[in-house]
């Protein structure tokens, strides 16, 4: 294959970091190269360097056999670089077919005058979307979609998908790598990033490894294996709860009967019982997200009744006290760090408060030399470990998890894993909600899971797969003919 891009010795440091420590990276047209490292690994300076947001100190790229340094994204995406965002967002007020061409010489002409290249470009890719509607009225995986377009109206040769799935559930980001795909059979350059491994193997021609802040592997996806790409993204082998022996099951600490949420969630009998992980999932609009903020007593509710361990409630409002609750996406504060880790120490002196902080945060393998500094001075990996521990030292009887492992590395997920583990050995009880369905069934002694406002079904994870967890999502019943092993 023709190759497109070629990185030579590139070198990037932010401050006094060195950051960048001599990258090499060959990437072809018409094929998928998977980028997979740790928070802090390099990825993100990489991606800036090649969008044009950052130049490189020192190396060398070539762009379809000239030297290439844009001075702006801009200029990268003149030369034919374009990048979906982690966070993409595609503007208000503007229908698909001027969202395609915003950031073209075309900008800004009448929705009219865009219809007829907007319609080449669609045809080319197979894909079905209304070029009259506002994008505001599509939801994340349309909204993908109109982004991917865009990225050919701008006659991309070089895509980049920087971490473009995280916000996606499972059968939103099935559609997404559809799109990549499609982009790759016409000859596009894809660079794709994510932090889960099955997902970038799933996807990739190849997967290039980074580590401290250089690509040390580049395997081609068939030959790859998770444990293999964990360990080089590491350098040590990664833990799971999916290997704990799971306790027999405890008594129940918190009953739930007839949960009612507004229109969203009608009728719903749940119990979490002591020192388990129960986990929760379900698509968009489900209500699974719902039921797991009015677990939390963040949501308003209505219910039947409610017993915590035994004792009955007016509402789960009252339980509040005893439940602590991590949103999704935790917004980061100035609060500092060494305070955040030492509130499992109640009681102690400053010294032994501060030790203690020390202690949790070399076990939580932050990468910081100022452990008074404010949480956000960290890496976003960093804060999300800092602000599960904090949570799970805070002494509630149960503990609900928002998405706690989203948008963050193999490492960071194994942290947050230990934690929980560590967690529900002592008694304490875990709501888990996320939308990796692999994950939850990995980490859960439980799932329950979501459809049309109910739980429809409660299922153990060692007598399922994923496709059966999914077949609930998506019909509310079982479509599949055969359990695992079965």
């Amino acid at each position: 294959m023709e190759v497109l891009v070629e990185a030579t010795g590139l070198h990037q440091y932010r401050g006094v970091r060195h950051v960048l420590k001599g990258v090499d990276l060959t990437i072809h047209r018409g094929e998928i190269v998977g980028l997979i490292g740790q928070n802090g690994s390099g990825k993100s300076t990489l991606i800036q360097v090649i969008s044009g947001l950052l130049r490189p100190a020192l190396g060398r790229i070539e762009f379809a056999g000239e030297f290439y340094r844009p001075e702006s994204i801009e200029a990268a995406r003149a030369a034919g670089v374009s990048v979906i965002e982690q966070d993409f967002e595609t503007p208000s007020g503007q229908t698909v077919a001027e969202a395609m061409y915003r950031n073209t010489f075309l900008a800004g002409r009448p929705h009219e005058e865009l219809l007829e290249p907007a319609r080449a470009v669609m045809e080319r890719t197979q894909f079905e979307v209304d070029l009259d509607a506002l994008t505001e009225t599509f939801d994340p995986a349309e909204q993908a979609i109109v982004e991917v377009l865009r990225v050919l109206a701008e006659e991309a040769q070089l895509v980049v998908f920087d971490e473009a799935s995280s916000m996606l559930h499972e059968i939103d980001i099935v559609q997404l790598h559809a799109a990549a795909r499609r982009l790759r059979d016409q000859g596009c350059a894809v660079l794709y990033v994510a932090h889960r491994l099955e997902e970038v193997v799933a996807i990739s021609d190849r997967v290039a490894v980074m580590r401290q802040g250089a690509v040390v592997s580049v395997v081609n996806s068939r030959e790859a294996t998770i444990d293999g790409l964990a360990q080089a993204m590491l350098e040590r082998p990664i833990g799971s709860l999916a290997g704990r022996e799971r306790p027999p099951a405890g008594d129940v600490r918190l009953s739930v009967q007839g949960l009612s949420v507004g229109n969203r969630l009608a009728e719903v009998d749940l119990d979490v019982r002591v020192g388990e992980v129960l986990g929760v999932v379900g698509l968009r609009e489900s209500g699974a997200h719902e039921l797991v903020e009015a677990i939390a007593g963040v949501r308003p509710s209505a219910s039947a009744g409610v017993t915590f361990d035994g004792e009955q409630l007016g509402s789960l409002h009252d339980a509040r006290d005893r439940i602590g609750y991590l949103p999704a996406n935790a917004v980061q504060s100035d609060e500092k760090i060494s305070t955040l880790l030492a509130k499992g120490a109640n009681g102690e002196s400053e010294l032994a408060r501060l030790r203690h902080a020390v202690g949790v945060a070399h076990r939580l393998e932050l990468s910081t030399s100022d452990i008074q500094g404010p949480l956000t001075s960290l890496s976003g990996g960093d804060a999300q470990k800092v602000s599960v521990a904090e949570i799970m030292t805070s002494g509630a009887d149960v503990i609900v998890l928002n998405h706690p492992t989203r948008g963050v590395d193999v490492g960071v997920k194994d942290r947050v894993h230990g934690l929980i583990r560590d967690l529900v050995d002592t008694g304490t009880s875990v709501v888990f909600f996320a939308s990796n369905v692999e994950e939850l069934l990995a980490t859960s002694d439980r799932v329950a899971v979501v459809h049309g406002g109910r739980v429809v079904a409660v299922l153990d994870p060692s007598d399922v797969n994923e496709d059966i967890v999914m077949d609930y999502a998506a019909y509310g019943e079982l479509q599949v003919t055969q359990a695992r092993g079965a």
